[in-house]
């Protein structure tokens, strides 16, 4: 899902996107990650009185990393100074494709992809026999994580052949608060075979607001959903669905500082607006080849022979 960021830099206006940064230079990432891991993942479900459902599910995670190959990498000095692009960097090199050096750090070899721990709670509950209500949470614990480095540059040394940036680092997960989303729905079947359903749902990813950027903003959001379902029989089911996610909007700024190879000192103010919204429709069809039909199936075709 594409996003764009609208930045003022230096007193103009310009308008970033994966393809081109027309003004500055062009985008040109490509970074190649392996790696492999596992989680474990438990829940718990009971049914107090007939017409209530309660579930809840913990997932955990082993740490995990993964070794980074940067095939190739080009980015606007400002943005490549700030740090936000050191996921893309492996350490190996130190200029662009265009030939112009890193003014922010090289990178590592590796990039920890380690998930947080998450817990959820689900319930359901008929309030008629044809109408049901449901809801449902869950929590991501992000600061309790251990995540990448973030480097930034905050001063350089000048003097001599080339300006040497100095680095401040700081731990990814301390950019994190606990993240949450929760959600609700009513589900209608007005017959047996038919299903309708409305739901909405919130989500807080956890970031803090200065720790947001236009590579990864990870904003908050609200989702409408609808959906429509249909049993032809035993075998053959039908979904239809769609959902209409709009993401807050959030306005950062920043400070860059860069240095030319004359040992100017440049500083870029940089204003930038995240948004984005999503809309999406899903159809599906489920059937099953193998098995017996049910006993209420077999009773409605005896139903038919006897007719």
């Amino acid at each position: 899902n594409p996003h764009f960021t609208t930045a003022n830099h230096s007193g103009f206006e310009t308008t970033l996107n994966t393809d081109t940064n027309a003004g500055l230079s062009d985008w040109k990432i490509n970074t190649e990650y392996t790696g492999h891991g596992f989680g474990l993942i438990t829940s718990v479900d009971f049914r107090p009185v007939d017409k209530l459902f309660i579930a809840f599910r913990h997932e955990y995670y082993a740490p995990m990393t993964a070794a980074k190959k940067t095939n190739k990498f080009m980015a606007p000095t400002n943005i490549e100074g700030s740090g936000q692009l050191d996921i893309f960097k492996d350490g190996s090199g130190n200029t662009m494709e265009d030939g112009r050096g890193y003014y922010g750090a090289r990178g590592s070899r590796k990039l920890i992809l380690t998930y947080p721990q998450s817990l959820s709670f689900g319930l359901s509950y008929n309030i008629i026999r044809q109408l049901r209500f449901e809801v449902s949470g869950d929590m991501y614990f992000r600061p309790y994580v251990k995540m990448n480095k973030n480097y930034k540059v905050v001063d350089y040394i000048l003097g001599g052949p080339t300006p040497v940036p100095v680095y401040e680092s700081s731990n990814r997960e301390d950019d994190f608060n606990i993240g949450y989303r929760v959600g609700g729905c009513l589900e209608y079947a007005p017959i047996e075979c038919w299903k309708i359903s409305v739901g909405y749902a919130y989500n807080d990813p956890g970031i803090k607001k200065s720790a947001r950027s236009e590579v990864d903003p990870l904003l908050t959001s609200h989702t409408v959903g609808l959906g429509f379902g249909f049993v032809a029989s035993d075998r053959l089911a039908i979904s239809v669905g769609g959902y209409y996610c709009i993401f807050n909007p959030e306005t950062i700024k920043s400070v860059v500082k860069t240095v030319s190879p004359s040992d100017t000192v440049v500083y870029h103010a940089i204003e930038k607006e995240l948004g984005e919204k999503i809309f999406s429709i899903g159809i599906g069809i489920t059937y099953r080849f193998l098995g017996s039909d049910s006993a209420s199936m077999k009773e409605k075709r005896d139903d038919k022979t006897d007719l």
